[in-house]
């Protein structure tokens, strides 16, 4: 049953909304690269948001926060491109569980054909007072919204924004009017959800680097050498050295898909080795291969 109160708030929400979008919670291009994320209804816990930052191999992989599938290894994913048929998820990696810094990767096989990676913003850094819109299903209203907001303040790695939303943009990318993603909903606190923090995209491209997948908008398909010059490991260490000759990759994509590789198995030692939680976690250890691949965690593989 919808009360007055509801009714109200999605009154709100759509006078708030509707002069940023042609139609109340009608969205753009990107917004099929938006899933909403269900966990088991034993769990009692409001769907949530995920979106799409790549595709390889008819498999569409999700960036969502941690503490949106905790404790479910199996989540539903409704896609916005296709909402009527809901499908499996495989978590493939969760790190953190506390909801404004924790992010989880989940794995998507044969997504609807109209889905498209997101792509991390570029160019200037995010700042104060810059004009940004979520995208996401908040709870009051039970369907997508991409509302505009505006970055209060950044604090480090963080954006605070100022919102009208629920619970349910968890997970949810924080984006400029291009669709370029600059940041991922962690967390929303205060009265009406008023408040929000949110991880730059920066700190999402390592986390996905280090589960050696280049976060990218992804080339067309076919295009191997595409897939090779953005920066896909995998493209280039598989399909470079093998068909060099035959598509005629050169030596500035076999160097950075070297880059690429070196990148990701560094980032994933440092990880492993210095997160108390990960069961191998030893300060000493920690500390020296911070000291001995940590140059080659940072290094900048795009100059080739």
């Amino acid at each position: 049953m919808i009360t007055c109160g509801k009714l109200s708030w999605i009154a709100l929400l759509c006078s708030l909304f509707c002069g940023a979008l042609p139609v109340c919670g009608q969205g753009s291009a990107w917004d099929a690269a938006i899933a909403k994320v269900s966990v088991r209804p034993d769990f009692n816990r409001t769907p949530a948001t995920a979106f799409v930052v790549a595709i390889r191999n008819q498999t569409a992989f999700l960036v969502t926060s941690a503490h949106v599938i905790a404790g479910d290894d199996s989540p539903m994913i409704e896609f916005r491109a296709d909402p009527d048929h809901p499908r499996k998820a495989n978590k493939r990696d969760i790190q953190g569980s506390e909801s404004d810094h924790g992010l989880a990767l989940l794995a998507v096989s044969n997504p609807p054909a109209s889905v498209r990676a997101l792509a991390p913003a570029g160019g200037t850094k995010p700042m104060a007072d810059e004009v940004v819109r979520i995208a996401g299903y908040p709870k009051q209203v039970g369907s997508f919204l991409a509302p505009s907001t505006r970055i209060a303040a950044v604090r480090g790695q963080d954006l605070i924004l100022t919102l009208q939303a629920d619970e349910g943009f968890s997970g949810g990318p924080v984006l400029r009017e291009d669709g370029s993603v600059v940041s991922v909903v962690g967390l929303i606190w205060g009265h009406s959800g008023s408040f929000g923090v949110a991880m730059v995209s920066d700190l999402v491209k390592l986390y996905l680097e280090g589960n050696d997948l280049a976060w990218d908008a992804g080339p067309a398909p076919g295009d191997l050498k595409a897939q090779c010059m953005g920066g896909s490991a995998t493209a280039c260490s598989n399909l470079g050295k093998q068909q060099k000759d035959t598509c005629g990759f050169d030596a500035a994509c076999i160097g950075q898909a070297q880059c690429w590789m070196d990148k990701s198995r560094a980032l994933t030692l440092i990880k492993t080795i210095c997160d108390p939680g990960s069961g191998q976690f030893n300060q000493q250890s920690c500390d020296f291969q911070r000291q001995n691949v940590g140059p080659t965690a940072s290094r900048d593989c795009s100059n080739y």
